[in-house]
C-alpha cells in the first residue's frame, strides 16, 4: 500500500492532501479512517462480549482485539502512501520541467536569432542559405557553367564476363589533376598518392576491371552501362569530386608498372591528355562558373560558400536570378510567444501541485515542500531578473514586453511592445534568450565546455607562455630524391608508414610540397584529424610542423630514408607546449592553445581558444547567459544525478527523492516487524482463547451436573 502521514519528509513535504492520486488507490485519509473504524467496532465488541457466562461469541471478541492490534501496522501503511504520493508529484514536477525544456530549446541556440533571411527570385537557377557574417541586401547571380565531375567511356564490349586480351599482367596508374590548353597538357594533383592497379587473368573483364577500380578508392568510379548496340557493354570511370582539377589521366603499363601493358586493355583503357587518349570523354572536369553582382566566381563543387560574406549559394542550373536578402523576424516573434506559452503551462503544473485549501480537503501534495519553494523562487527571480552584461533597454523580458503577474505567476506579452523591440534590434533577444560570448582581441575566440555554467560578465585575459608546435628539422641538408621513398612517422603519438611517389622533382620545395600531401592523405592520421607542414630550409634541410598545438604535439622520423633527407636514422623533434595564462584573473587550465577557467572563478567553464606568439594582456572575454539558457540550467541540475554527464552531486530534485524512497524502505521494514509482532499476539489470543473455551465448556457440565443434584426438578 501507499501513503503517508502522521511524519513530515526531511525534503520538506507537508503531506498528502487526502485525496486518492489515482482511481482505486488508499490514501492515508482513508486508510486511518478505516484503521478508527476497526478499533471502534473492536472496542464496543469487547466492552459486549464481557462476562464469563454471557454466551459471548469468542471468535468475534478475538477479530476486535486483533483489529486493535493492527492500527499501529494500518498507521504506517498510511505514512508509506503519503509518501509514495510525494514521490509521484516531484515526478509531475520533473516532468513538466522537461516538457518544458524541450519546448523552449530552439531559444538556446544562437542560430535561432538569424535576423535575415535569403529568398531566390529562381529556384531553377539557384538557392540561397545564409552563414554568419550575411549582410541584407540584392545579389544578382548570373551561372553561366555548372561544376561537373570528368567522364570516360571505353569501347563496347560484346559481355561483361568475357576476358578481354591475353590475360598478361596490366597496370593501371589513375590520377587526378587538372587539363588545360590546346593541345591538352595534364597536370597531376600533388600529394596524392599513385596506387597501381592490377589487371591479369583473374580480373580481365569488365566486371573484374570495375570492382579492381573501385577498391583502389582513388577518387574515380567505375561502373558499366549499356548504350544499346552491338557492342553495348562500356566501361564508364567518372570522377568522385567534381571540379577542374579532377580530371582522370590513366596510364597502362605492364607488371611493375614497367614496358607495355596487354594491347586489348592498353587500347581500350590508356587516356592521357598527354598523349594517347583511346577512352571517349563525355563530361570534362570543370568549375562552375558564375557572377554576383558582376563579380566573377569560380567554385570545384556546385554550393558556393562565402564567395560574397554571409551567402551560400547552391547552383540548379545556368541563367540568371536575384538572391534578396532582408529581415526575418517572424520566427523570432513565434519563439517568443510559444517560450511565453510554455511557462505559463509549466507554471499551471506547479500551481496544482503546491496549492493551499483552506479546508485541508484539496492541499498540492508539495505544498509547504522546500525543495520546489527554492526551484520556483529561482525560476521566477530568473524571468524577472537583468541579464549582466547586457546594454539597457535590451537586458530584461519586460524591455520586449514580457511582465510576471506577482498573483497569478504567469507572463503576460505584449504583442506590440515585441514588435516594436522586433523591429529596432532582433539581434538583442540572442543576449537576452540564450548565450552570447566575445572576445575583444581578433584572434581569440570564446566558448563554454560540457556542463559549464559561468557567470555573466567581462574578463581579462592573459598569456603568460604562448602555445607551440611540434617539429622536427634535419640534422643536415636533404639529398633530393630521385626515386620513391619511405618514411615512419609518428605524429602526435599516432604512427604510419609514408610513400613518397618517385620524381622527378625540381627542387626541394617541390619534394617538401609532395612530403606534406603524402603526410596529410594518409588514412591513418586523417581518420585521427591530424596534418603536418613540411617546408624546405635555405640551409637545404627540411622541417616538419605539426599542425596541432600544445604538449600532445610531436613529430618523430623514422625509416628507410630518414638518413638522406633528415640527416639521421631516427629523428626525434621538439614536442609543443601547452598555453598557460589567467581569466579573470585567476590561473585557467591550458591545453594546447586553450584556456578553461575552472575552480573556485566566477568564469569556470569558459574557455578561451587564443592564437599567436603573444604574452601579456590578450584582451577580455564577454559572456551572458540569457533567460532561456539560464531556466534550462536550473532544470537540468535539479534533475541531475551525480556521476552522470559529468554531474559532481545529485540535483535538488533527484536528491529530494532518493530521501522520500529511503523513508519508504524505512517504513516497509517497520510494517515488515509490526506485521510479525501481529502474527505473534494472534497466536498467543488463539491459544488463550482456545484454553478460555475449554474452560467455559467444562463449567457448563458442571452447571448442568450440579443443578441435577440439587435442583432435579429443575433440570427436568
Amino acid at each position: 500500500m501507499t501513503s503517508s502521514v502522521g511524519s513530515t519528509p526531511s525534503s520538506g513535504t507537508s503531506g498528502t492532501s487526502g485525496t486518492s492520486g489515482s482511481s482505486g488507490t488508499p490514501t492515508s485519509a482513508s486508510i486511518l479512517a478505516a484503521a478508527q473504524a476497526a478499533a471502534q467496532a473492536a472496542a464496543q465488541t469487547i466492552i459486549s462480549g464481557s462476562g464469563i457466562g454471557s454466551g459471548m461469541n469468542l471468535q468475534q471478541l478475538m477479530s476486535g482485539l486483533m483489529s486493535v492490534e493492527s492500527v499501529p501496522l494500518l498507521n504506517l501503511q498510511a505514512q508509506q502512501a503519503g509518501v509514495q504520493a510525494d514521490v509521484s508529484a516531484f515526478g509531475t514536477l520533473s516532468s513538466a520541467f522537461s516538457t518544458f525544456e524541450d519546448s523552449i530549446s530552439d531559444l538556446t541556440f544562437a542560430s535561432s536569432f538569424q535576423t535575415l533571411a535569403a529568398g531566390t527570385s529562381d529556384e531553377t537557377v539557384a538557392s540561397a542559405s545564409l552563414n554568419a557574417g550575411a549582410l541584407a541586401g540584392s545579389y544578382s547571380v548570373n551561372v553561366t557553367a555548372l561544376a561537373a565531375a570528368e567522364t570516360l567511356l571505353a569501347p563496347g564490349q560484346a559481355s561483361t564476363s568475357v576476358s578481354i586480351g591475353s590475360g598478361a599482367t596490366t597496370t593501371l596508374n589513375i590520377q587526378l589533376g587538372t587539363t588545360s590548353g590546346t593541345p591538352p597538357t595534364f597536370v597531376p594533383n600533388s600529394g596524392q598518392t599513385v596506387t597501381p592497379i592490377t589487371i591479369n587473368a583473374s580480373n580481365n573483364t569488365l566486371e573484374g576491371m570495375r570492382s579492381a577500380i573501385n577498391a583502389a578508392n582513388l577518387g574515380v568510379t567505375a561502373s558499366i552501362v549499356n548504350d544499346g548496340s552491338g557492342t553495348p557493354y562500356r566501361l564508364a570511370l567518372t570522377s568522385t569530386t567534381t571540379g577542374a582539377t579532377q580530371a582522370i589521366q590513366i596510364n597502362v603499363a605492364g607488371a611493375g608498372g614497367t614496358g607495355a601493358g596487354d594491347p586489348a586493355i592498353t587500347s581500350m583503357l590508356q587516356y592521357d591528355p598527354n598523349g594517347t587518349m583511346n577512352m571517349t570523354q563525355t563530361s570534362a572536369a570543370a568549375n562552375a562558373v558564375l557572377t554576383v553582382n558582376n563579380t566573377p566566381i569560380q567554385s570545384p563543387t556546385n554550393t558556393v560558400d562565402n564567395g560574397y560574406p554571409g551567402l551560400s549559394i547552391a547552383l540548379v542550373g545556368t541563367g540568371t536570378t536575384t538572391i534578396t536578402v532582408g529581415n526575418a523576424t517572424d520566427n523570432l516573434a513565434s519563439l517568443v510567444q510559444n517560450f511565453v506559452t510554455s511557462y505559463n503551462t509549466m507554471e499551471t503544473t506547479i500551481s496544482g501541485l503546491t496549492q493551499f485549501d483552506s479546508t485541508g480537503a484539496n492541499n498540492g501534495p508539495l505544498l509547504g515542500d522546500s525543495t520546489t519553494l527554492q526551484l520556483t523562487t529561482q525560476i521566477q527571480s530568473i524571468v524577472s531578473s537583468v541579464v549582466g552584461g547586457l546594454p539597457s533597454g535590451t537586458s530584461q523580458l519586460a524591455d520586449i514586453g514580457i511582465t510576471l503577474d506577482p498573483t497569478t505567476n504567469q507572463l503576460d506579452l505584449d504583442s506590440a511592445t515585441l514588435s516594436s523591440a522586433l523591429a529596432s534590434n532582433p539581434q538583442a533577444l540572442q543576449g537576452l534568450f540564450s548565450v552570447q560570448m566575445s572576445a575583444s582581441d581578433p584572434l581569440a575566440v570564446a566558448s563554454v565546455v560540457t556542463n559549464g555554467t559561468p557567470q555573466s560578465g567581462t574578463y581579462p585575459v592573459t598569456v603568460t607562455q604562448a602555445a607551440t608546435q611540434g617539429s622536427v628539422t634535419g640534422s643536415a641538408p636533404a639529398t633530393l630524391p630521385t626515386a620513391a621513398t619511405q618514411l615512419s612517422f609518428n605524429l602526435n603519438g599516432t604512427f604510419a608508414s609514408i610513400n613518397v611517389p618517385a620524381g622527378p622533382y625540381a627542387s626541394l620545395s617541390a619534394y617538401a610540397t609532395a612530403l606534406q600531401g603524402a603526410i596529410n592523405g594518409n588514412s591513418t592520421f586523417t581518420s585521427a584529424g591530424f596534418s603536418a607542414n613540411v617546408t624546405a630550409n635555405s640551409d637545404g634541410t627540411l622541417s616538419v610542423t605539426s599542425t596541432q598545438y600544445g604538449s600532445a604535439s610531436n613529430v618523430t622520423i623514422t625509416g628507410s630514408d630518414a638518413q638522406s633527407l633528415f640527416g639521421a636514422a631516427s629523428n626525434v623533434g621538439t614536442a609543443g607546449v601547452d598555453i598557460q595564462g589567467s581569466i579573470g584573473g585567476i590561473p585557467a587550465v591550458g591545453s594546447g592553445q586553450t584556456l578553461t577557467a575552472s575552480g573556485q572563478n566566477p568564469a569556470a567553464g569558459l574557455a578561451v581558444t587564443v592564437q599567436g606568439s603573444q604574452t601579456g594582456s590578450r584582451g577580455t572575454v564577454s559572456y551572458s547567459s540569457g533567460i532561456a539558457t539560464q531556466l534550462t540550467n536550473v532544470m537540468t541540475q535539479a534533475v541531475q544525478v551525480n556521476g552522470s554527464g559529468g554531474a559532481t552531486s545529485d540535483g535538488a530534485i533527484t536528491s529530494a527523492v532518493s530521501t522520500l524512497n529511503e523513508q519508504i524502505t524505512a517504513i516497509e521494514t517497520q510494517e515488515s516487524n509490526t506485521q510479525a509482532y501481529i502474527t505473534s499476539v494472534s497466536a498467543n489470543y488463539q491459544t488463550e482463547f482456545t484454553n478460555l473455551q475449554t474452560t467455559l465448556a467444562s463449567m457448563t457440565s458442571i452447571k448442568s451436573y450440579l443443578q441435577q443434584i440439587f435442583d432435579p426438578t429443575t433440570s427436568s
